[in-house]
């Protein structure tokens, strides 16, 4: 079986994700979108010459909170408000060059 790399927009590298099983609930288009701009946020920050980024984010957005945790970013603050999916939650990571 040959396989071919080639470049594909973010909606047909979504049409792929949902139609392989392993993945019983494929992930929304959303979390792609935010994944190659959290990159492109990495990239700017780091060819600026700055070596950490924060972001801030609410707990009502698990997917959000979950990519911020699984590309390195770590809880440093939470601003706690009345109702706890208000929270806002701060997170930061630092860049290597």
């Amino acid at each position: 079986m040959a396989v071919t790399v080639r470049q594909a927009d973010i909606e047909e590298l979504h049409s792929v994700n949902a139609r392989i099983e392993e993945f019983r609930t494929p992930y929304p288009i959303e979390v792609f979108q935010a994944r190659l701009m959290l990159h492109a946020q990495e990239t700017w920050v780091s060819e600026h010459g700055y070596i950490e980024i924060r972001v801030k984010s609410r707990n009502r957005y698990r997917n959000m909170l979950m990519l911020l945790l699984s590309e390195g970013y770590q809880v440093f603050d939470i601003e706690p408000q009345e109702q706890l999916e208000d929270n806002r939650i701060w997170f930061q990571k630092t860049l290597t060059s």
